[in-house]
């Protein structure tokens, strides 16, 4: 099949999936982004065996092929003479509105009706069926839209392009193995090919263009970018998607929104017990999306290695120059203590940045700069993308336990602690920021004591001492829940960690609840209004321009029992933001964890202690 330009190209891919060693990465040994090394054994004397191999099927070869014949050839030119020719009905892609728009905005590829029109799909299978081994191959698939919808989507039309390894899905990553693909259909239509016509012996200018793909959600989302989870998952009414939680899910409502202004059913209260007059969603061109996301930067390398979080993250102006500012203090004063004058040179920096050129420090970092305001608010618990933090003083009233922390550090060593108190700062320009107090359990061990024992993946450490006393404080971003059970085969100090991955969810509505305040206690101030805009990325964040996920609300004049909660509901940016007019978001107790019966024992998906 070579011989005749059918083959197909193997491509090594880094274990990771941080790369292909394609093109300017060809020759190397090891993985550019993660250091891996490109195959299983790096030492061997015989034949080397890469982690991965991506398998690619170039696509020109095949399309010029089926010009090769003059029967496939006259198919291929089917589609401007096969169009219905009665109003208002369809019977093939090319009487559809995206066909007809394609046509309208490349008047040029539309007049040659030899160009092809390419549809792609792609999802995961398990090659060894139903055998218990998990395994996940993605094969990519192209059908040629030009021929008749019987034969278009006949199996023996579709063309394989692409043979994606596992073991695992490649997710997120999914756009570094279509990187051949993509490459072969810009030169397709950008430049085209040479192609000889059998029917009239002629040969022209082939291009080709990708009109549509087709997908199930999750792969939607690793294809396009776009999270198929979440209130805002549809990809076509975007910030505007109706949504609402209802207990632990997600709700999507709304479709009367779609039906036109006077339907009778808008009226109607069977519903949800409410008239609805709320317009359509809005049509998002490409422009509108350009604009929300030209402020945002992407961060992070492509690739499940170590250095990633998990995520393609996005991060603020605000990040990068604080992390700037940090090396620059660090190259100018050599020995000097950070804590005790970094915030000083900072403030100084900024205000002389602002002097020199205003539009290089905006209201965020000048009020990050000048540093926090002399009011705090200290609060009991809060919840964090439906995940439940609780002061270690109140859990321990409980059967239920929330308080327990556990952060990262640069290294991977995660530390483990209590949390203690929970203090948001307040800036100038209605910024605050929100800061865990942690008391940390020591868990360095010495060839005397051991204090922390990993065994078969399960994690023991001793909580008798105290670590970092003059180092508590994290912020709320940083913190991840686990939970402590005791250590039957050790004394009462040593507690074994049970980490738990709790889904991602956060509240965007949250409805006030005027009889339950959730402030702990109200020290320095009446009128002072509390917003947060807060994600669970460690030390990276991330703005939705045009959303409004914000809680706000305004902190009572009395103080209130310590068994009332602070919500605090995640959205993401970490540092000081905006503050929101949306004085509706205030939750109770009792609707926040409609999974916690009246016995106080959890469910098994919060997996409580």
């Amino acid at each position: 099949m070579k011989k005749i330009g059918l083959g197909y190209e193997a491509i090594h891919a880094c274990k990771n999936d941080c790369c292909l060693f394609y093109k300017e990465y060809q020759d190397l040994e090891n993985c550019p982004i993660c250091k891996e090394s490109r195959c299983k054994a790096e030492r061997t004397t015989g034949k080397k065996v890469p982690n991965k191999v991506l398998r690619y099927f170039p696509i020109t070869p095949r399309l010029k092929h089926l010009y090769s014949s003059r029967y496939t050839a006259k198919d291929m030119t089917w589609h401007t003479t096969g169009r219905c020719t009665e109003e208002g009905k369809m019977r093939h892609q090319v009487d559809g509105r995206a066909w007809k728009e394609i046509d309208k905005r490349y008047p040029d590829f539309a007049r040659e009706p030899r160009n092809v029109r390419l549809g792609l799909a792609a999802d995961g299978f398990n090659p060894h069926g139903n055998l218990s081994t998990a395994y996940s191959m993605w094969p990519v698939i192209l059908t040629v839209y030009n021929t008749t919808s019987w034969i278009c989507m006949k199996e023996s039309s579709f063309m394989l392009t692409l043979l994606i390894p596992g073991p695992k899905s490649p997710g997120k990553d999914i756009d570094v193995y279509l990187r051949p693909l993509v490459d072969e259909l810009k030169s397709l239509w950008f430049v085209g090919v040479i192609t000889r016509n059998s029917v009239t012996n002629t040969y022209f200018q082939m291009k080709a263009m990708l009109i549509w793909t087709i997908n199930d959600y999750p792969a939607r989302s690793s294809l396009s970018g776009w999270s198929g989870q979440g209130y805002k998952a549809c990809p076509t009414c975007n910030e505007d998607t109706p949504s609402m939680r209802v207990q632990n899910k997600i709700s999507y409502f709304g479709a009367r929104q779609n039906l036109e202004m006077d339907h009778p059913y808008r009226e109607n209260t069977q519903f949800n017990g409410k008239v609805d007059h709320t317009p359509k969603p809005r049509k998002f061109n490409w422009k509108m999306i350009e604009s929300q996301l030209k402020d945002i930067l992407p961060v992070g390398n492509p690739g499940k290695n170590h250095k990633n979080t998990g995520e393609k993250k996005n991060i603020p102006l605000i990040i990068s120059l604080l992390t700037t500012g940090l090396n620059q203090f660090e190259a100018e004063n050599t020995g000097v203590d950070m804590k005790t004058h970094f915030s000083c040179w900072l403030t100084k920096k900024v205000r002389e940045l602002r002097l020199v050129d205003p539009s290089k420090v905006s209201d965020e970092l000048f009020s990050l700069a000048e540093g926090p305001l002399g009011t705090s608010n200290h609060y009991s618990a809060c919840n964090v993308n439906g995940v439940r933090f609780v002061v270690c003083s109140r859990d321990d009233r409980r059967t239920t336990q929330n308080s327990g922390i556990a952060t990262p550090a640069e290294n991977k060593t995660m530390y483990y602690g209590l949390l203690e108190d929970i203090v948001e700062l307040h800036y100038g320009g209605a910024y605050s920021v929100v800061l865990f107090r942690c008391q940390w359990f020591k868990t360095e061990s010495t060839r005397k004591q051991k204090r922390k024992i990993k065994v078969n993946n399960i994690t023991s450490i001793d909580t008798k001492d105290e670590w970092y006393k003059d180092d508590q404080y994290i912020l709320l971003t940083q913190a991840q829940q686990v939970f402590y059970i005791d250590d039957p085969s050790k004394n009462y100090t040593w507690k074994v960690v049970h980490e738990v991955n709790h889904r991602k969810l956060w509240d965007r509505d949250i409805i006030e609840d005027t009889t339950q305040r959730d402030v702990v206690h109200d020290i320095n101030s009446s009128e002072l209004s509390l917003d947060a805009n807060l994600d669970n990325m460690t030390y990276t964040s991330m703005s939705v321009p045009g959303e409004s996920t914000s809680i706000h609300f305004n902190l009572p004049t009395e103080v209130v029992n310590d068994d009332d909660d602070f919500i605090r509901d995640l959205d993401p940016i970490i540092l000081p933001h905006d503050i929101s007019d949306d004085p509706d978001d205030v939750v109770a107790d009792d609707e926040l964890d409609p999974q916690i019966p009246e016995n106080g024992a959890y469910s098994s998906d919060e997996a409580a202690y």
